[in-house]
């Protein structure tokens, strides 16, 4: 089988946080996503794209301009040999990446194959502490948060300090799943698809969310704004999830949940131009007040 290595690396520090693998030549550009991500630790709550050279390369969901396409309809070749691997652009993890000029022919038909790594993975949704660390402005032997100052460990990683980020990266460890990690991350993540366009429109099969599960993205969006008006505690939104689940089922419970505070969560999808696009986010928000209130 035929391989290309790709290495992808941290843009503000690419010597401190990357990862070398090598995947299969004929990947798509979904695929290859899923392999990098897997490969630099995140937990695909999240979307990723690729930008080479004017293109990008997205979800199809996300696509609006004439130089924007599909991941899924692309394939590796399709890239410059230098491109950009985005994850989260609300956090801003970009990866300056690099295809080798050559091909590599391995005896194995896995998708990928870890080569080489430093730096313990994206911490998500916490980069602006990392790069503080990496900055040099958070102490490396902080051994606890300060929330005074805005300090936070990662809820994907269990540290004991931030000096953990740059622990050796144990190869062998990483290496031994690493392909298997790979392909239940595409499993889940189809999973996650096919569920999301259960409550899509008829006839727009493209407009998916790609990220591991749509309701906890919902459920999370939900359950920060009822915390933030203190109408009820994440305990309390997750217990009431739980029995109206049970009792009116998983879209319905959803939709209960968001008219308790339906004109806040509506003023901020308003303003979220990604979420906005989605019908996923605008169904659910098209509640009858009587039925669910």
């Amino acid at each position: 089988m035929k391989y290309r290595e790709i290495k992808a690396a941290l843009e503000e520090y690419n010597d401190r946080f990357y990862r070398v693998v090598l995947a299969k030549e004929n990947v798509s550009l979904y695929e290859l996503g899923v392999i990098l991500g897997t490969a630099l630790g995140c937990e695909f709550e999240h979307m990723f794209m690729f930008r080479s050279g004017k293109d990008k390369f997205c979800d199809p969901a996300w696509i609006d301009r004439d130089n924007e396409y599909s991941y899924y309809d692309k394939k590796l070749e399709d890239l410059d040999r230098n491109f950009i691997f985005s994850y989260d652009t609300g956090d801003g993890w970009d990866f300056e990446c690099r295809i080798s000029d050559e091909t590599f022919e391995m005896d194995t038909d896995k998708i990928a194959i870890l080569e080489e790594g430093k730096g313990q993975g994206i911490w998500e949704d916490n980069k602006f502490n990392l790069m503080r660390y990496l900055d040099g402005e958070i102490d490396p032997d902080t051994d606890e948060e300060d929330e005074e100052n805005g300090i936070y460990f990662p809820w994907n990683y269990d540290i004991e300090r931030f000096s953990d980020f740059d622990t050796d990266f144990d190869l062998k460890f990483e290496q031994e799943d690493f392909a298997e990690c790979v392909e239940d991350n595409l499993y889940s993540l189809k999973e996650a698809r096919d569920e999301v366009s259960g409550f899509l429109p008829d006839n727009d099969d493209d407009n998916n969310i790609n990220i591991m599960s749509a309701y906890d993205s919902a459920f999370d969006i939900v359950c920060e704004y009822i915390a933030s008006y203190q109408i009820m505690t994440d305990d309390e939104v997750q217990t009431m999830f739980d029995d109206l689940k049970d009792e009116i089922g998983e879209e319905n419970a959803m939709r209960k949940l968001i008219s308790v505070v339906k004109d806040e969560l509506s003023e901020y999808i308003d303003n979220n131009e990604m979420l906005k696009k989605h019908s996923f986010f605008t169904k659910m928000f098209d509640i009858d007040d009587e039925d669910y209130n």
